[in-house]
């Protein structure tokens, strides 16, 4: 589904007449995707190391999305000649190949703050490469890439409630969870407004009631004990994004 909404991001965006090239558009295109996901394997992995009897099929969805990190990793490397994001591309190589070592032992206190550590710091290194990219959005343009941030959003939120479920290190990630859920609120706030085609609108009605339910969890975290409900539930709002961001790919 992701790679298909990249071919529609690109073709939509080489219409447009702006400053931006088809190597600006693919790197960020590919900068959102490896935000998405540092959060989805750091989520992943910690609920593995929540509940060890669940570590092969999450780490099995763990390398399936490093494949993915690597494909976007790749994409940015074809496409870029600026010495400042190639030097960014190499620590993410080596990041993700230490990465992979941790995948191979059982997982520790010790190795899930460092994927936590992991997440944060190739967040970082991709905004930094999404701001190197110059482009006149249009609105349906900026929709796409509001129902992508939702995307990068909602995977944070459900990172942060595996950290706060776990026993490793959480002394800012109450604050941290919270700042993001205002965030997403506005981004949701944004999707709420949007008039979309009736079949989608029935879908921007369920994620709306999935987000709602979401918070709710999120306000009971500390009495509420549901990592595997924050993930069936994240999973669906994804898929629905997924859906809109067709959608607003395309123009409509």
């Amino acid at each position: 589904m992701r790679w298909y909404i990249s071919l529609l991001l690109i073709s939509t965006f080489s219409l447009s007449v702006s400053a931006a090239t088809l190597s600006d558009i693919k790197i960020l295109e590919a900068s959102k995707s490896i935000k998405y996901l540092t959060q989805n394997i750091t989520k992943n992995y910690l609920y593995s190391y929540i509940y060890p009897d669940q570590k092969p099929m999450m780490l099995t969805k763990v390398k399936r999305s490093i494949e993915d990190l690597e494909k976007n990793i790749r994409t940015i490397t074809l496409n870029t000649k600026k010495e400042r994001i190639r030097g960014i591309l190499d620590f993410f190589a080596y990041e993700k190949e230490r990465i992979k070592i941790l995948l191979q032992v059982k997982p520790t206190t010790s190795s899930a703050n460092e994927i936590l550590d992991f997440s944060e710091a190739l967040t970082e290194g991709a905004e930094k490469i999404a701001t190197s990219v110059n482009y006149d959005f249009s609105f349906e343009d900026k929709m796409f890439l509001r129902s992508k941030n939702i995307e990068y959003l909602v995977e944070k939120l459900a990172m942060y409630y595996m950290v706060l479920k776990s026993d490793i290190d959480k002394s800012t990630i109450g604050d941290k969870l919270q700042q993001t859920i205002k965030m997403t609120e506005k981004d949701m706030h944004m999707i709420q407004q949007y008039t979309y085609p009736r079949a989608l609108d029935n879908k921007k009605k369920d994620i709306l009631k999935l987000w709602n339910a979401n918070k709710h969890y999120y306000a009971s975290i500390h009495t509420l004990k549901i990592p595997s409900i924050i993930i069936i539930s994240t999973n669906g709002m994804q898929h629905i994004l997924d859906q809109l961001a067709i959608h607003h790919a395309k123009g409509e």
